[in-house]
C-alpha cells in the first residue's frame, strides 16, 4: 500500500509541476524544473519531507529545449537570472540571510537522435537537449534550517526574457515563469524517522559518488534495524563500487529472498559479485531467477569482461 501511495503522490507532484512549468500541447517549450535533493515525496500529498535540521538545501535544476526544431541560446552566466526565495510558514526569510552556492560543473545531456550536439557549449540548448546543474542554499549565519514547513519559490522570468533562438531571434513559446517547492523538515522522533534519515542520506551520498559517506549511513541504518532490507541493498551497491565483492555478496544475499519475484537489479548485482569472487556456480544459480538458460552464459561473460576492464584501470 505504501508503494501505491508513493506512486500516486509522485504522479500528483509531477502533474502539478508540469502544469506550473508551462507544459502543454503547443510548441516550442522552455521546460525547467527544480528538485530538492535528499527529500523524498510526501506520501499522500504534494511536496517533500526531510529529517533532522539541515545545514543546507541541495538543489538540482534542469533546463530543457523541448518541442522545437531550433536551438535556444542562454545568456552568459545564466544562473544569475534564476531567482530564489524561501518562506518558513508564512514568513519570508530575507534574501540577505540566504546564500546561494553554485556547483562549478554543469552537465549537458543530448537527445540520442541528435548526434551533432556541442556538448561543451552549455549556452546553446539544441532541440531536446537539456542541462543539469546543482546549487546549495544555506543560511548566511551558518545556522541550520530548523524544523517546520517551508516553501521554496523559484522564478526564471529574468532568464526567459533574455532567451534567443540560435539565429539570434528573440525566443518565444511556452514556459512557466515561477514555481514553488513545498517541503517540511521533521524532527527525528521515532525509529522509522531515524531509518528514513539514514536511508535518504545514504542514497544521496551514493548518488554523489561519496561512497564512504554512503557506507557509513547504511551501516548506521542496519545498526538501528538489523532486518532493514534497504540498508543491506545500499551496502551491496556501495561495496560493489568499492570493489569489495565478498562484502557485497554477503549484503545482497540478505536482500535477494525479498525481491526475487520483483523486477530488480539485485540478482544481477549479486551474480556479478559472485563472478568477481570466483563462485560461478552461485552466479549461474542466481541468474536463473531472472534469465532463461540460453542467456546466462552470455551475461557471465559480460561480467568477466567488465572485471577485466576494471582491473586494467
Amino acid at each position: 500500500m505504501d508503494k501505491l501511495l508513493l506512486i500516486v503522490a509522485s504522479s500528483i507532484t509531477l502533474i502539478t509541476m508540469s502544469l506550473a512549468l508551462g507544459l502543454g500541447t503547443e510548441s516550442p517549450y522552455f521546460w525547467w524544473n527544480v528538485y530538492l535533493q535528499k527529500a523524498p515525496p510526501v506520501i499522500g500529498g504534494i511536496g517533500y519531507k526531510m529529517y533532522g535540521r539541515q545545514s543546507s538545501l541541495e538543489l538540482k535544476i534542469i533546463l530543457k529545449n523541448e518541442g522545437s526544431d531550433k536551438g535556444i541560446l542562454l545568456p552568459k552566466d545564466f544562473q544569475r537570472f534564476l531567482n530564489f526565495r524561501l518562506k518558513r510558514g508564512d514568513i519570508e526569510i530575507p534574501p540577505e540571510n540566504i546564500v546561494l552556492d553554485w556547483a562549478a560543473q554543469i552537465k549537458k545531456v543530448a537527445d540520442p537522435s541528435n548526434p551533432d550536439v556541442e556538448m561543451d557549449d552549455i549556452n546553446l540548448l539544441e532541440p531536446e537537449a537539456h542541462i543539469e546543474m546543482f546549487c546549495t542554499l544555506r543560511r548566511a549565519d551558518n545556522q541550520e534550517f530548523d524544523y517546520g514547513e517551508y516553501r521554496l519559490m523559484v522564478s526564471v522570468t529574468e532568464l526567459i526574457d533574455r532567451l534567443k533562438f540560435e539565429d539570434q531571434v528573440k525566443w518565444w513559446g511556452r514556459a512557466g515563469r515561477e514555481f514553488q517547492v513545498p517541503f517540511t523538515i521533521f524532527e527525528i522522533q521515532t525509529l522509522e524517522d531515524l531509518k528514513a534519515y539514514y536511508e535518504v542520506e545514504g542514497s544521496y551520498a551514493y548518488s554523489r559518488q561519496q561512497y564512504m559517506k554512503a557506507l557509513e549511513h547504511y551501516q548506521k541504518l542496519i545498526e538501528v534495524d538489523p532486518t532493514d532490507i534497504h540498508g543491506y541493498s545500499g551496502l551491496g551497491a556501495v561495496y560493489l563500487q568499492l570493489k569489495q565483492f565478498k562484502e557485497a555478496a554477503r549484503a545482497l544475499e540478505k536482500v535477494l529472498p525479498h525481491v526475487a519475484d520483483e523486477r530488480t537489479l539485485v540478482p544481477y548485482s549479486l551474480a556479478y559479485a559472485y563472478v568477481a569472487i570466483g563462485d560461478e556456480e552461485k552466479a549461474i544459480k542466481t541468474l536463473k531467477l531472472v534469465l532463461p538458460e540460453n542467456k546466462i552464459r552470455e551475461e557471465i561473460e559480460k561480467y568477466k569482461a567488465r572485471l577485466r576492464e576494471f582491473s586494467q584501470r
